[in-house]
C-alpha cells in the first residue's frame, strides 16, 4: 500500500515528503536530553556565534511540537501543488525551497542588527517563499486557515495579509515568530516567480537552441 501510494504521488509530493522527513528526523534529535547540547550548536542560529552553517542546518530544526506541526502541514499543503501547477521539475523545486530556506535565514540574521535575539530555528522562512511563488503563479487559487473554519481567501488576498502582518510584528518588535524570516522568504519567492524563473528559462531555451545549431 505504501508503494503504491508513493508511486501515485507527483514529483512535488516526493520532495515534500523527503524536506518532512529531514525535519521529522532533527525534530526527534532535539527531543533527546542528551543531544540538546549539541542541537543547540549545530541546529540553532546564533547571530553572534560565527557559524554560517547554521544559516542552513536552523532551517530544517524545530525544537516545539507545534511549530514543528504547523510547518510540516503547511509544507504537504503547498509545496506538491505549487511544483506540479508551477511545472518545476523536482531538481528545480529543491533548489528554489533551500534557496529559499537561504536567503530568509540571511534575512533574519541580519534582523539582529536592529533587533537581537538569542537565536533562531525554522522552515517557516522556506515556507513562505514556496507560499508567495505560488500566489504569484496562481493568484486566485483558494486556500482556508485551520483557525478559521469555513472561511476561505484566495492567495492574492492572504499573502498581502500576512506579509502586512509580519510587517508590523518586526517594526513593533512582537516575540514569538521570526517576522523578519517570513518577510525575506516572502521577498525571495516574489522575487524569482516573477524574475528568476523567467530569466531561468530564457537560459534553458538559449542552451537548446545552441544545441541545435
Amino acid at each position: 500500500m505504501i508503494q503504491t501510494r508513493w508511486e501515485q504521488s507527483t514529483d512535488g509530493q516526493r520532495l515534500a515528503i523527503g524536506i518532512i522527513a529531514v525535519n521529522t528526523v532533527v525534530f526527534g534529535l532535539w527531543q533527546i536530553p542528551t543531544m540538546s547540547r549539541f542541537m543547540t550548536k549545530h541546529f540553532l542560529h546564533i547571530p553572534s556565534s560565527g557559524k554560517s552553517y547554521t544559516l542552513f542546518t536552523s532551517t530544517f530544526s524545530h525544537s516545539g511540537g507545534l511549530h514543528f506541526l504547523f510547518n510540516m502541514f503547511g509544507l504537504w499543503s503547498f509545496f506538491g501543488p505549487w511544483q506540479f501547477r508551477g511545472g518545476y521539475t523536482p531538481e528545480h523545486a529543491a533548489a528554489f525551497y533551500l534557496g529559499a530556506a537561504g536567503f530568509s535565514a540571511l534575512g533574519s540574521h541580519f534582523s539582529s542588527l536592529v533587533r537581537p535575539f538569542h537565536g533562531s530555528l525554522g522552515a517557516s522562512g522556506a515556507l513562505f517563499g514556496v507560499f508567495a511563488a505560488y500566489a504569484v503563479d496562481n493568484p486566485h487559487a483558494q486556500v482556508g486557515i485551520v483557525f478559521l473554519p469555513g472561511i476561505r481567501f484566495t492567495l492574492e488576498q492572504l499573502l498581502p495579509a500576512l506579509v502586512l502582518f509580519d510587517l508590523a510584528g518586526f517594526l513593533l518588535r512582537w516575540r514569538g515568530l521570526d517576522h523578519a524570516a517570513h518577510l525575506s522568504g516572502v521577498a525571495f519567492g516574489f522575487l524569482y516567480a516573477n524574475y528568476g524563473r523567467p530569466l531561468w528559462n530564457q537560459v534553458q531555451r538559449d542552451r537548446m537552441i545552441a544545441k541545435k545549431q
